[in-house]
């Protein structure tokens, strides 16, 4: 059983890292950020590809990790982190778990516009 505490601590990426290994163990965990180019944008420094995993439906999820700028208050710009992957998640990812880390604060979010009908 996965220990939640995490969400609640200093976000590092390597323990992150550690832990989304012991979360999904298929999953494939790169050992570095692969480093993408982001959208023109003023809210973030850069970013990149933490991993990948596929579900056991076959969803194909990328795992991704962006750094925002000092000035950029992570609570109010959830639609801007989330423009800055969609062309991940629009075009190479079923959908994605990304971390946004903004100085000591930092936020999880799952993103997918998978559409699926259930007759």
């Amino acid at each position: 059983m996965p220990d939640f505490q995490i969400l609640a601590q200093t976000f590092n990426l390597e323990t992150w890292k550690a832990y989304l290994h012991d979360l999904f163990p298929q999953a494939n965990i790169y050992t570095d950020l692969q480093y993408i180019a982001l959208p023109a944008n003023n809210i973030a420094e850069n970013g990149g590809k933490v991993g990948e995993l596929t579900t056991s439906d076959g969803k194909k999820l990328g795992i991704y990790h962006i750094n925002l700028k000092e000035n950029t208050n992570i609570a109010r710009n959830k639609a801007g982190t989330r423009g800055l992957l969609r062309s991940q998640y629009s075009l190479n990812d079923d959908g994605i778990i990304a971390t946004y880390k903004q100085g000591n604060q930092w936020r999880l979010s799952y993103i997918s516009e998978i559409n699926t009908y259930n007759p």
